[in-house]
């Protein structure tokens, strides 16, 4: 059995996991898709546990796989593999805030209050107000 050169080392493992990220995110997020739009016309999804798990999945391999990359690349003393994983990183993650999936400027904001809301409606009609 013959060894890998220095060059080789964990170039494999990079391949197969950019592969696996590339492939695998686009199927994951598609079986999401299915599954939350076959709740679309009222009624819930046939599996909410299954499409909450299928989107939770997306998501971690969305962004743990690069991450996952990075960190190799770096142990493996590959610079430019380091570099587009880490590049990859922010271009999802920046695409994640402009979308709104990412609430940084709410974590960051000085004006959300721990207090709980109190409920400013009439007595009779409290339906629809916020902390009532």
């Amino acid at each position: 059995m013959k060894s890998e050169g220095p060059g080789k080392q964990g170039s494999t493992g990079l391949i197969r996991l950019t592969i696996f990220w590339l492939i695998g995110t686009p199927v994951l997020a598609y079986f999401a898709v299915v599954q939350l739009m076959n709740g679309i016309d009222g009624t819930d999804s046939p599996n909410p546990k299954l499409a909450l798990l299928l989107v939770v999945a997306t998501a971690a391999a969305a962004i743990g796989l690069p991450l996952i990359g990075f960190f190799v690349a770096l142990a493996t003393r590959r610079k430019v593999a380091a570099a587009l994983f880490a590049a990859a990183l922010v271009a999802l993650l920046l695409a994640a805030r402009q979308a709104g999936l990412l609430p940084i400027g709410q974590v960051f904001s000085s004006s959300t209050s721990n207090e709980p809301e109190v409920c400013r409606g009439p007595p009779g009609a409290s339906e629809g107000v916020p902390g009532c």
